[in-house]
């Protein structure tokens, strides 16, 4: 099969099985790369500090016809030693051709550590909500896919990418006066070559600004992502702050069940997030599945326990809305400002 201009676009791309560590622990990365030689660097996504760093041989290896639901299946490459002593917080695997000194021929994979300070605010990045709008492997939830696969790179854009001169890096804001089709927005992408999905997901957009801020604050954060959220019914036991930034739009049944109930005990959340448990999911090994519009239809949940259809969760054959949650409703009305989709509010 040929490699889509969409899927290999990098020279070398890799990703980490579970994307979630404690400090301390060895870190494997599976990668591809069309470059002989291979300089890695580990950097805090906060910091340009090199923490770690190697050169290594990587071999080449296709994608899958399916890739965004079947995942890569590429072996693992190398192993990063995370230190005991390195902060909590997301990391970044920088790839670097060796052959002749030039910087990020590679699209960067990514970890997280965590899951080691009580006493912090606890910070869930939104993974699924990057995970259903990463295109890498030829498709997203936004463009046919109802399964898609955690074990697969990110796209270029939703951990790095360039801020032009007026300092507009990309992202979906509040429409300006006159701009209701995002042209400034759609300049920028073809410009910067940054697919279409990453201004609405993404450490980039979102969560990396809201850690920038609480670092000049004196805010020392923990991490954890939502799959650690959705597996881990302790992980919010001795916790007294969870935080939720920027779009965490897709939640399982487990997600809201462990916080719901971490609230009900006197856990304070602190939602700072647009759009938050719009869509429901369910996660099986490695896979995200959401049937959306399409789960009436396709979702062979309507044949068993319907509070599972991944719908809305305002569906109400699913009858869980998400202001029983949040106390807020985005399905009613929380298109009023993206282009003419509810005109009337």
């Amino acid at each position: 099969m040929s490699h889509p201009h969409f899927t290999r676009v990098a020279a070398t791309e890799g990703y980490t099985p579970h994307r979630s560590f404690r400090p301390g622990e060895a870190i494997p990365v599976h990668a591809t790369s069309r470059v002989s030689q291979v300089g890695v660097r580990v950097t805090n996504a906060s910091a340009d500090t090199v923490l770690w760093h190697a050169s290594v041989s990587i071999d080449d290896h296709p994608v899958a016809e399916r890739a965004w639901a079947d995942g890569c299946n590429w072996p693992v490459a190398f192993e990063i030693p995370s230190d005991p002593n390195w902060e909590p917080g997301l990391y970044l695997v920088h790839f670097d051709d060796d052959s002749d000194d030039s910087d990020d021929v590679g699209n960067p994979a990514w970890f997280v550590l965590g899951g080691v300070a009580a006493e912090r605010p606890l910070l869930v990045l939104a993974t699924n909500t990057w995970n259903a709008y990463n295109q890498w492997g030829g498709r997203c939830m936004y463009s046919g896919a109802a399964h898609l696969s955690f074990e697969r790179p990110l796209e270029h854009g939703y951990l790095l990418r360039p801020t032009d001169p007026d300092g507009f890096d990309g992202r979906v804001t509040s429409v300006v006066q006159g701009d209701l089709e995002h042209e400034r927005l759609q300049r920028y992408q073809a410009d910067h070559g940054v697919p279409l999905w990453t201004a609405s997901s993404g450490w980039f957009s979102f969560e990396r600004r809201f850690v920038d801020w609480a670092a000049v604050q004196g805010i020392e954060l923990d991490y954890a992502l939502d799959i650690d959220l959705h597996r881990d019914p302790g992980l919010l036991d001795e916790r007294r702050v969870l935080l939720t930034v920027g779009h965490s739009e897709y939640w399982t049944a487990a997600m809201r069940d462990h916080v719901d109930a971490w609230v009900d005990g006197g856990g304070h959340w602190a939602i700072m997030s647009g759009n938050t448990c719009f869509w429901q999911v369910r996660i099986d090994d490695h896979v995200m599945t959401c049937h959306k519009g399409m789960a009436r239809r396709d979702d062979p949940a309507m044949d068993g326990d319907r509070s599972t259809l991944t719908s809305m969760w305002s569906d109400p054959i699913v009858d869980r809305p998400e202001n029983h949650s949040i106390g807020l409703s985005f399905t009613r009305g929380g298109y009023h400002r993206i282009g003419r989709a509810v005109p009337d509010g």
